[in-house]
């Protein structure tokens, strides 16, 4: 599955970035099913500058769902 792929790119890039990565970041991401919200995860993960700016991210996609 091209989405279960992407989100294995998303935690590759995110620990690449910042080291340990925080499971409730993992967590969500895993429980992402749209591969275009995935892809777009994808390309802000390489710019983000922390993980705590990715979690506010994360933050404002749930509360839109």
């Amino acid at each position: 599955m091209k989405s279960e792929v992407t989100k294995k790119e998303l935690s590759k890039v995110l620990e690449t970035q910042f080291g340990e990565v925080p499971s409730s970041i993992i967590e969500f991401v895993n429980g992402i099913n749209d591969l275009c919200v995935l892809r777009k995860l994808l390309k802000i993960a390489i710019a983000i500058p922390s993980t705590a700016e990715f979690q506010k991210l994360l933050d404002s996609i749930a509360s839109e769902e």
